[in-house]
């Protein structure tokens, strides 16, 4: 009976694995016709300059939406890399159709429920959200659980340009993230 058990656990396992897998490595993403607003996720390299060329096309969304992290946040003991384009485009922003919001935490389910808030505030329905190719499955699965019932959200990834081994460290990553994120929206998103 213990056998079968353990059988049946690694089963599941497997299963859960290859499925998380697969998702990350190939997301549903793209973009299906016009949106309210463009969503960037911080700190992604590639994720706000494919937002922008979105926004500037003036075919896909009237409006953009940059989460802001802080300049000192921290991931691990690493300052993350990638803040100044962020900065600058906020900082020096006069165009009332780019709204840069700073999560309520550093993190997906943050930022989630920070645009929570602005889709009641502008009565958004659409979301283009930009992300990883890595990121983009999670991302999805937090935006669909922690926005109101209503909103359209689709996924769009910006370039990921990793070697095997980073790849293969994404795939372990966004495995445990997926678990940690159902426990989290759970709680926190309702």
């Amino acid at each position: 009976m213990l056998r079968l058990g353990i059988a049946v656990v690694l089963c599941c396992d497997v299963a859960w694995t290859g499925l998380v897998t697969l998702n990350v490595a190939f997301p549903s993403h793209g973009v299906k016709g016009r949106y309210d607003v463009i969503v960037s996720l911080a700190p992604g390299e590639f994720r706000l300059p494919t937002a922008l060329e979105l926004y500037d096309s003036g075919k896909v969304a009237e409006n953009l939406a940059i989460s802001c992290i802080a300049d000192d946040a921290e991931l691990g003991d690493e300052l993350y890399p990638r803040l100044e384009l962020q900065t600058n485009v906020c900082a020096s922003n006069t165009d009332p159709h780019v709204h840069c919001f700073e999560p309520t935490e550093d993190s997906t389910l943050g930022e989630a429920l920070s645009l929570r808030q602005l889709l009641v505030a502008y009565g958004w329905t659409r979301v283009l959200v930009v992300t990883d190719r890595p990121h983009a499955f999670r991302a999805r699965y937090v935006f669909d659980r922690c926005l109101p019932r209503g909103p359209t959200v689709d996924v769009e990834v910006s370039p990921t340009h990793l070697t095997r081994e980073e790849w293969g460290a994404e795939v372990v990553y966004e495995n445990a993230a997926v678990i940690k994120a159902i426990f989290e929206t759970v709680l926190k998103c309702g």
